[in-house]
């Protein structure tokens, strides 16, 4: 007999099944413009910076120009549709503008999703 699953694990299940399920067509309509969704870590604050651009490294080193050192945490493919979306999905997390705290849920996130840059 197959065990049964517990009410938090099904809810964990059901919930990272419709996440991929919204990621994925956010992902098809942001990927024929060849844009990436960056995450990016503030050395001083270590706040996540959550943004896309065509060329994170260029973007990473105009933050460094403002005075931000920043490190490349991970990319994904997919564009502005997706980021909005991720600023949705952390918005409790928010600090300011696009830099949100990095909490477990949001490192978690990274890890999983994310691809290492380059």
């Amino acid at each position: 007999m197959k065990p049964v699953e517990d009410t938090e694990s099904f809810l964990r299940r059901i919930i990272r099944e419709e996440l991929a399920r919204a990621l994925g067509g956010l992902l098809e309509e942001d990927e024929r413009d060849g844009a990436l969704v960056y995450f990016m870590a503030s050395e001083r604050t270590a706040l996540v910076k959550i943004g896309y651009a065509r060329d994170p490294e260029r973007r990473r080193l105009q933050l460094e120009r403002g005075g931000e050192r920043v490190r490349i945490l991970a990319v994904m493919n997919g564009g502005r549709s997706l980021e909005q979306e991720l600023h949705t999905k952390f918005a409790d997390r928010r600090v300011v503008g696009e830099w949100f705290d990095p909490t477990p849920e949001l490192v978690a996130f990274i890890e999983q999703h994310g691809r290492p840059w380059p």
